[in-house]
C-alpha cells in the first residue's frame, strides 16, 4: 500500500503537472499552427535522440531513415 510519503509524491507531482498543464494550455492559444507543426513534427526526432543521449539506446539504421524522412516532410510543410 503507499504510505504517507508515496502519496505526498503524489500530490506534488499532480499539482506541478496541473500547473504545467495550464501553462502550456495558455501558450498553445497565443501560438500559431506553424510553430505547432514544427514542434510536432520534431518531437519522434528528439525522442530517438534523447533516447540516445541519455539511456544510452542503439540508434539503427531504420531510425535514422525516419528521422530523414521526418525532416524531409518538415521541410516541405515549412517551405515558403
Amino acid at each position: 500500500m503507499c504510505g504517507p510519503d508515496c502519496w505526498r509524491k503524489i500530490a506534488v507531482g499532480s499539482n506541478d503537472y496541473s500547473r504545467i498543464a495550464l501553462v502550456r494550455g495558455e501558450k498553445l492559444n497565443q501560438a500559431n499552427a506553424e510553430s505547432h507543426v514544427r514542434f510536432l513534427f520534431l518531437v519522434p526526432v528528439l525522442g530517438v535522440f534523447w533516447g540516445w543521449l541519455f539511456l544510452d539506446e542503439a540508434v539503427t539504421a531504420a531510425m535514422l531513415a525516419g528521422a530523414a524522412l521526418v525532416l524531409g516532410a518538415l521541410s516541405l510543410v515549412l517551405r515558403r
